[in-house]
């Protein structure tokens, strides 16, 4: 793999950056899951890497960039065949967390953040045991400069699978300086780590006979699982969705477009309309509707900022702002919402609102919904 990428190389779209706690980390986003970015060995490290902001210093290295199985960016022809060497493991439908050392202490970070929200944490204290505390420690002792990568499943916050309970499942452990994994189950070296240890990870095992495609037909009709990850020996990773998990894909497709349809309504003064038309589902009803809660809330937030600030000069209470807003999630918007509520209440700051939703489309909307 080799050493990690310099912080300049993440110089323009769709990298960008978040500052938070003394950290640097930087992501990508894609408007339609493609772009125009060669996606070389630098690019692809560029997932999630964390630097220290006052020296530059990588201190968290989660999985590189890879794609599905037939995506024209995947190296790897369905024609493949399986060779010794080849690992597989199920895929954890969850959400990526990663812990490394900073500032001398193990820190938590999402693959989005250098800081996981409120949400995030709460799922996390669900799923974290004194195990896990165990594990962390041992791993920096004994591997070096690593960071230890795992799901976090929370039945609060399912995305499509539904987990019976709260578990942060290790998925690898990765060196900082030069790329190198360690699989649970196909590693010496971590299985010892794990030794009497009592908590969820994944275990990888030889994929077998046959080909990549031959493997994917094999299990593209498992229900309910999302699909497999192949560790190669070429070294890199290759993903195969089942085809429950396409469908679900396209379900969420669809609720995209119902997503459109209530920033319209909100746009349009014709809420009430958009509502009367999910009664026929429920369960999206109550998502519409927490969703027009945690809007409220969100005003309400800004609103609150301003009255804290009232009688300050504009650039103080700016700063204000700034101080209280920095490290949460939805800072941004929570900022621009609070100067208008500053100028103008909380009327100037539901104003703010429908600009931010013409301007950003449905960014904002997706946020506060997986918040809600």
């Amino acid at each position: 793999m080799g050493p990690p990428p310099p912080l300049e190389r993440a110089t323009r779209p769709p990298f960008h950056v978040r500052k938070a706690g003394g950290l640097v980390l930087i992501s990508y986003r894609e408007r339609a899951g493609f772009t125009e970015t060669p996606w070389d060995g630098e690019a692809r490290e560029l997932r999630g890497i964390v630097y220290a902001e006052a020296t530059g210093e990588v201190v968290s290295r989660p999985f590189h960039r890879f794609f599905n199985l037939g995506d024209p960016r995947c190296a790897f022809s369905p024609d493949r065949p399986l060779v010794a060497g080849d690992l597989l493991a199920r895929k954890v439908d969850g959400r990526l967390l990663q812990v490394f050392a900073f500032q001398e202490r193990p820190w938590f970070a999402s693959r989005g953040s250098p800081l996981l929200s409120g949400v995030e944490e709460a799922s996390r204290r669900r799923a974290w045991t004194r195990d896990h505390d165990t594990l962390v420690h041992r791993v920096f002792e004994a591997l070096g400069p690593v960071t230890l990568l795992f799901e976090v499943v929370d039945p609060e916050r399912p995305v499509m699978e539904l987990p019976e309970a709260a578990a942060a499942v290790l998925l690898a452990v990765r060196h900082i300086p030069t790329g190198r994994y360690w699989f649970p189950g196909a590693s010496p070296e971590l299985d010892a780590l794990l030794g009497d240890l009592s908590l969820p990870r994944l275990s990888y095992r030889p994929a077998g006979e046959g080909t990549l495609g031959g493997l994917h037909r094999a299990v593209r009709e498992e229900q309910g699982r999302e699909g497999y990850v192949l560790w190669l020996a070429e070294g890199d990773f290759v993903k195969m969705k089942t085809d429950w998990a396409l469908g679900f894909m396209r379900e969420r497709r669809a609720f995209q477009d119902q997503l459109q349809g209530f920033a319209r309504a909100l746009l349009e003064e014709q809420l009430d309309d958009f509502i009367a038309g999910t009664a026929f589902d429920p369960e999206t009803q109550r998502a519409f509707l927490r969703l027009y809660q945690r809007i409220g809330e969100l005003i309400g937030h800004a609103t609150a900022l301003a009255e804290e600030a009232r009688g300050l000069p504009r650039k103080e209470a700016f700063a204000h702002f700034e101080g209280r807003l920095h490290s949460l999630p939805l800072a941004r918007p929570l900022l621009d919402l609070a100067l208008a509520a500053y100028e103008g209440g909380e009327a100037r700051a539901w104003l703010r609102f429908i600009g931010l939703l013409k301007k950003r489309g449905l960014e904002i909307l997706e946020a506060l919904l997986e918040e809600a």
